[in-house]
Parts: structure tokens; sequence; C-alpha cells
């Protein structure tokens, strides 16, 4: 029966015209634009240092400028030819403001404390948007290496000594805080939008995952009916629906990204079978959403739909997807939706994989995927087993 209702399906996907659209020929013209357009944004400007003031403003490093971490971290950023991205220039605040009302500078940081930075622009633009990601990183990731030393020092500093955390900067006052390198091979600040469509190609899993377990519903659909009165088990039959979207949107995933990645000859950074394996994983957890959803409530299939585009969008929003900046300020004000926002999970795992190779940021990502989809497959199977009482839909 399992195998029956699995290739049933498989023919009613293939012959959905809006689920090949919008799954699939949409992200593709639209990850087209995005290459028109960045592309030659990041050719012809993205590789030029940026000209940086700094303020120093820790009396502490006095002297020893080159030993605070914010300087270190500057210095460490280089694009793909060793070219350094950054070019800083250490000066008093006066002096600063200056260049920056000239337009020597593109902003200025204040070093305030080692692990408090701020920065000052005088417009929007590429690179001031590229400085105002790096400060915000910076100071988040400042915060909780610092915290954590403070939470357990001696194992902190254990960790340290057996290289579990990485190169740093420790001083005898006892404060530190992990300067990493940026081992990724794309560092277009552009990358993230494909990222962030790839991301969303993922989670439409779950709308067509919605839309086609919709068909097994009696008060939505005919064949809901029949289905309903035979002597089949419904969630056996449900689980085989799930396989055979889940089959389809990897297929879509996988085709999307060959036109990117051989296409378009898109960098996604790391090794290009990696970036395939978190796809997949991702659209696992985009057609688990969707199969938890449909479970939820007595809610009609129209409503869930709405709720499904709500998750999906909203979260492409708020990862990323529309304004390259947006997870960061998530990050900082409420850093709980970035764990649970399945679109900032997917982003995520791409961008630490590009950043940082595969590592304890990349594996953290990995386990977010797993662990959510779990937990909707879990609970949708748990709702799917109590089955529903139609009088009351």
């Amino acid at each position: 029966m399992f195998l029956h209702v699995f290739k049933t399906y498989i023919k009613i996907l293939f012959k959905t015209k809006s689920l090949v659209f919008w799954n699939m020929l949409f992200p593709i013209v639209l990850g087209t634009f995005f290459y028109i357009a960045f592309s030659s944004i990041y050719s012809s400007q993205g590789k030029k240092p940026v000209n940086v003031a700094v303020v120093i403003e820790d009396n502490s490093y006095e002297g020893k400028e080159e030993n605070l971490p914010v300087i270190q971290m500057l210095r460490a950023l280089t694009y793909e030819d060793d070219t350094r991205m950054i070019k800083e220039t250490i000066t008093k605040s006066d002096s600063a403001e200056q260049l920056l009302k000239e337009e020597k500078v593109t902003g200025i940081i204040y070093a305030h404390s080692l692990k408090d930075i701020s920065l000052k622009v005088k417009k929007n633009g590429m690179y001031e948007s590229m400085l105002t990601n790096l400060v915000s990183t910076y100071r988040n990731r400042a915060d909780l290496t610092v915290a954590e030393y403070e939470r357990n020092p001696a194992k902190f500093l254990a960790d340290m000594m057996k290289g579990e955390i990485g190169q740093a900067d420790y001083e005898a006052s006892g404060n530190y805080v992990k300067v990493n390198s940026l081992d990724g091979e794309n560092k277009d600040p552009y990358i993230v939008y494909f990222y962030n469509l790839i991301a969303m190609v993922c989670l439409l899993g779950s709308i067509a995952e919605l839309e086609i377990l919709g068909t097994l519903q009696a008060n939505e659909r005919e064949t809901g009916k029949r289905i309903h009165v035979a002597p089949i088990n419904k969630t056996f039959c449900e689980l085989a629906v799930f396989v055979s979207v889940l089959i389809v949107q990897l297929l879509i995933t996988v085709l999307g990204l060959v036109y990117f990645v051989f296409g378009l000859k898109v960098n996604f950074g790391g090794n290009t079978g990696m970036i395939f394996l978190t796809a997949m994983l991702g659209t696992l957890l985009g057609c688990s959403l969707g199969f938890f959803v449909f479970h939820i409530g007595r809610l009609k299939l129209k409503t869930k739909n709405v709720l499904l585009m709500w998750i999906t969008l909203g979260g492409g929003f708020l990862a990323g997807l529309m304004m390259e900046d947006m997870k960061i300020v998530v990050e900082e004000n409420m850093p709980v939706v970035n764990k649970i926002n399945p679109a900032a999970v997917i982003t995520d795992a791409f961008y630490s994989f590009n950043m940082f190779g595969v590592g304890s940021r990349y594996y953290r990502s990995i386990i977010y995927i797993v662990t959510l989809t779990a937990a909707f497959m879990v609970i949708g199977i748990v709702l799917a087993g109590r089955g529903k009482n139609y009088a009351d839909l």
C-alpha cells in the first residue's frame, strides 16, 4: 500500500504545474536576477580595500594598539587574492571625524573597550553595509566569548590550550576575545542572498507538502473522502505522501543548485558536495515543517497555507533575503528567533561552511536543522495518530 500511494503521488506531483513554477522556475529566475545585479558590483568594486579610521578609547592598549583584537581582526580580513579588505588608520577622534567629513574614510570604528566597539558612517552603501555587518558580528561574538570566559575561566583556558577555541589574544588582566580567521572561499557580501534563496527553495517544500497532504483531508477534497472511508492506516498513507513530496522537492533543490553552481558559476564557498548535502538537509526541514503545520489544530487548509507563507517569506526576510543586515539585527535583539527560524538556520549553515569551513559553528547549524526536523516530524506523527473528527471541522 505504501509503495502504491507513493507512486501515485509522484505522478500527481510531476503534473502539478504550480509546483514546478513556484518551487523550481521562480527561484531560478530570481537567482538569475541576483547574479546579474550583484556579480558586476562585486567584481568591479568588491576587492578594493575599505579605508577605516579607528579611534582607540581603551587606555590600557596605549602604545600597543596592534594587540587590540579589533585591530588584529581588521588586519586579518583578506579577499581571495590576499588583498586586504580593510585598511585601518589609528587616530584621534577629531582627526577621524575630519577624515570622515572629507570622505577619505568610509567609517569610524570606536574601540571603547576590549569587547565594545561602535561604528559611525556618513552615508549608506555597499562598504558601509559591510562595516556594519562586521562590527555587529564582532560585538556579538566578543560578548559571548567574554561571558563564557567569566563563567568558567579554568575550563575556558584549558580548551584554549588544547586548541579547541582557536587563535586568541589573552591579556593578564583576564580580558579575552576570540579572533576567528575567515577561511571562506567567497567573501562576496552578496553571496548571502543566494544562501537565502536556497533556503527559500528548501522551505517551499513545506507549502507543497501541505497542499498535497490536503488531498487526504475529507472536508477539503473528494479524494480525502474516499481515503477516509477506505480500510487503510491514515498515518501510514500520509507518510507515503510525505516521502513522495520530499523526493520531488529534493530533485527540485538539486536541479536549482546545479544551475547556480555549474550554470551561473556561483561560488557558494567550500566543497560542492557539502553544499548539496546542506541543501538536502534544509529540504528535509522544509518538508517536515509542512507535515507539522498540516496536523496542527482545526484550521482550514487555506489558513494553514497563509501561516506557512508567513513562516517562509517572513522567515526569509528575517534571515536577510530582502535586506542583508536583517539577520544581524535579529541576532542582536532577539537571538532566539534565529535559532527557531528555519530560513535563518539553513542560511547560517551555508554561511558558517563558507566563512569558517567544517567546524563547530557549521556542526551547530546542522544540529539545529536536524533537531527542528525531528521535532516537526515527531509532533506531526503524534497528531496524525490521533485522527480527525470531521463532524467538528
